[in-house]
């Protein structure tokens, strides 16, 4: 009967400040790359989405813009990171809205109206889908933020694990135990209480356990 053994060991806290620098350390390292990503991804979509890809529309905020009132084009905010597990907060986008003071206010408030005329059936259908795009591209963003966070951490935090896979457990896949069935998990325990006292001494690469069991590392 084989059996696969998991052993959980509680961070120090030396463990978790060393942990906390190396979490800084990778954000340090990718957080600009991927906020690029998001600031092309905004910039990409942003003009179709204001104008829902229509001529007219984009006419009347051409002709605002030279007033002084523009149309702000969809912009990303990072929220709050989530307490566990650890990862970027996820990217929320801000819907267009009005933005400067026009120097002409009545022609403003015209153009306005002209823009609410226009941008309604087709043209904001077709501005929700493509609103709904960026999102679903900004939360692919985060997805790889995130992996990439982790994988850096996983590749500079370096810690010893003892994985042990005993080929027998003193039991057969018939339900027989006793002393005449082979028993690796002795030897594991004894392992184990290796291991553990290397890493109390603090896990000196050169004072490795050589451990009797192939199976355990």
């Amino acid at each position: 009967m084989k059996a696969s053994l998991v052993f959980l060991r509680r961070f120090t806290d030396a463990d978790e400040v060393e942990w906390d620098a190396v979490w800084k350390v990778a954000h340090a390292r990718h957080d600009d790359a991927f906020d690029s990503q998001r600031n092309e991804l905004c910039a990409k979509f942003g003009l179709h989405i204001v104008t829902g890809e229509d001529p007219a529309v984009k006419k009347v905020l051409d002709e605002l813009a030279d007033l002084g009132i523009e149309r702000m084009r969809p912009h990303w905010s990072g929220s709050a990171p989530p307490a566990y597990p650890r990862g970027v907060g996820q990217t929320k986008t801000a819907l267009p809205r009005w933005q400067g003071k026009a120097a002409d206010a009545k022609r403003a408030t015209e153009l306005k109206r002209d823009f609410a005329a226009w941008f309604h059936g087709e043209p904001a259908a077709r501005s929700k889908t493509l609103l709904g795009e960026l999102r679903k591209g900004l939360r692919r963003i985060d997805e790889a933020h995130n992996a990439i966070l982790w994988a850096t951490v996983r590749e500079t935090f370096d810690y010893p694990v003892f994985v042990a896979a005993p080929r027998t457990v003193g039991i057969t896949s018939t339900g027989e135990t006793g002393e005449a069935i082979p028993n690796d998990l002795p030897a594991v325990l004894d392992a184990w209480h290796a291991f553990n006292a290397w890493v109390e001494a603090g896990a000196a690469p050169e004072d490795t356990p050589d451990f009797h069991l192939p199976s355990a590392a």
